[in-house]
């Protein structure tokens, strides 16, 4: 589980990073206890000016997670520092039962009350079901960061599984010195695992500092009712049973405030990296804040221009104007005849369609990056796709019109396994894939002359649950790109709102939202447009038993066929 309010394009934070560097000298310090999946994708705003440290007691995923890391600096030498330790943290240094569950995920100190957890559909108590226990010795945070020299945590996230509140009562000093925020799971009943409740954690953290910024709820419904669910992680109706919590410092609260004043130490960089958060966490009102208050400070400590900072978190809100929404002529019509009063009869548009989202302008919800791939590596995965014998009539819905491709279905498990049948795009999946995500839908697309594809959101694995699955993110690489084309601009709308028309560009990797509906423009050209799309999901563990490890679909002559290779 993670935050699903993510801002997808923090240009504040992108500034100090890529055009400022305000964080080479004090990289940002990222700690991930509970680390299984490896970092989250947002963190990625940070670049090489950021700094990994994760805690992971199951040494085959901490292995996996420091031979990935090990991977992606052999192919770039400015990727971020990463660490992870196999390692469990607690309260203290002693020896505790560790239950393992058929979900590996949900492996626990707490192991679940199933007394409760029966209350629910049965594939849930299937997968937090303890298959066996093992005793593990824990450490105190605190105790491991001085024995290691861990740097000082600017961020910490816990996904511990009921454990949270242990393992922050045994870092005390590492909370003191220098953590700006947390994100951590909490569960808001004790009948789950019989772990302290949200409302410990909470009083805990507030003595320390720390306020809550933001709260996403999850909820699941009780087995009564046979309702078809997404996730098994969270429906539309149930008891609320757990959430997504972040946790920050107050700084404007301490410089305003003397009767709040602390010990902590409130630096220049230590207020650009809380404002950093902020953005993330799409609390750009409150990045802003913390700017307007120590504008002094960091004009004078770091030099620093501060307008044009707190203008990038502005312009969202300030730069497109609202929508007609048939206001206009009605403004129009009381001028003409003198009425100072806009007649409300005649403007139904303001009690039945003004909506806060209508007055703000399109989220960015997406993102570029161009001169992905080395020239040769392009060239390679060009030559795979183009000479590939699964290359035929797409076999996708009949909105891809005079489309040819092939796509690649497979999970987490399955990379290498794509890998050996692919190699030319090993290159493009190890920067590609976001490790947040377990189960990926790839397509290779080919546009002729005359090709479209009509308006529609992704939602490709749903044949395998038979269910409607939205993806986290589509990435888009543009292998080919003819010189003569016309047309065949990526236009995106998140609901009936337009958000971009974007050219296409060889070598350019494109990132927008999974729930962005997207089409593409007439194709016109005596070549072809060729295109890698990869659909990225975060699947609940139910929904992740039906995909294949790996499978490739095509079509044939008279049907479409799908092989499944063996293990």
């Amino acid at each position: 589980m993670g935050h699903r309010h993510i801002n997808p394009n923090p240009t504040m934070t992108h500034q100090l990073v890529e055009e400022l560097g305000v964080f080479k000298p004090a990289p940002v310090v990222i700690c991930d206890v509970g680390a299984r999946g490896g970092v989250e994708p947002q963190w990625q705003a940070f670049g090489n000016q950021a700094q990994f440290i994760g805690f992971e007691p199951d040494r085959g995923e901490c292995d996996l997670l420091n031979h990935r890391f090990s991977q992606q600096t052999s192919q770039n030498a400015n990727a971020p520092a990463q660490q992870f330790y196999p390692v469990a943290l607690g309260k203290r240094r002693e020896h505790r039962q560790f239950s393992v569950c058929r979900y590996a995920g949900g492996s626990s100190f707490y192991p679940a009350d199933m007394t409760f957890i029966q209350r629910f559909p049965a594939e849930h108590g299937q997968q937090l079901e303890v298959t066996h226990t093992l005793e593990l010795e824990t450490v105190s945070f605190d105790e491991f960061a001085q024995a290691e020299c861990i740097p000082t945590i600017d961020f910490l996230k816990l996904d511990v599984e009921g454990c949270e509140l242990d393992i922050l009562q045994g870092a005390e000093r590492v909370l003191q010195n220098g953590v700006l925020g947390l994100s951590l799971e909490v569960m808001f009943h004790d009948a789950m695992r019989h772990q302290p409740p949200f409302h410990a954690i909470d009083q805990f953290l507030q003595r320390r500092g720390f306020q809550l910024f933001d709260l996403e709820t999850y909820r699941h419904a009780r087995r009564t009712l046979d309702l078809p669910t997404e996730s098994l992680s969270n429906t539309q109706i149930g008891q609320v049973l757990w959430g997504q919590a972040l946790y920050l410092r107050d700084a404007v609260a301490a410089a305003l405030s003397p009767t709040r004043k602390t010990d902590f130490d409130w630096t220049a960089l230590r207020i650009l990296k809380l404002a950093a958060f902020m953005e993330l966490f799409n609390l750009s009102d409150c990045a802003l804040e913390v700017l307007q208050t120590y504008q002094p400070q960091l004009e004078s400590e770091l030099n620093l221009a501060v307008i044009p900072l707190m203008q990038r978190l502005r312009t969202p809100y300030s730069q497109s104007k609202p929508p007609n929404l048939g206001i206009a002529d009605s403004f129009t019509e009381a001028n003409q005849t003198g009425s100072s009063a806009l007649d409300s009869s005649k403007t139904p548009a303001l009690t039945q369609r003004i909506k806060l989202e209508s007055l703000l302008p399109p989220p960015k919800c997406y993102t570029r990056k161009p001169n992905f791939l080395a020239a040769r590596e392009l060239a390679a995965l060009r030559q795979t796709i183009v000479n590939s014998p699964y290359l035929a009539d797409n076999q996708l819905s009949e909105g891809f019109q005079d489309s040819r491709g092939f796509s690649v279905v497979f999970t987490r498990l399955g990379i290498e396994q794509v890998m050996e049948q692919f190699p030319a795009f090993t290159p493009y999946l190890t920067r590609v894939l976001k490790s947040a995500c377990n189960a990926f839908y790839l397509n290779p697309l080919m546009l002729s002359a005359g090709a479209t594809v009509a308006p529609h959101i992704d939602c490709s694995l749903g044949r395998y649950p038979q269910a409607m699955i939205i993806p986290t993110l589509v990435s888009v690489l543009y292998v080919q790109v003819p010189e003569d084309l016309t047309g065949g601009e990526l236009v995106l709308r998140l609901g009936e709102r337009p958000v971009a028309e974007l050219p296409p560009e060889t070598n350019t990797l494109l990132y927008f939202l999974g729930n962005v509906t997207h089409s593409v423009n007439p194709v016109k050209t005596r070549n072809c447009r060729i295109s890698l799309v990869c659909e990225q999901y975060n699947l609940a563990p139910d929904v992740l038993q039906t995909i294949p490890k790996f499978a490739l679909l095509w079509s044939g002559v008279a049907a479409s066929h799908e092989l499944v290779p063996s293990a």
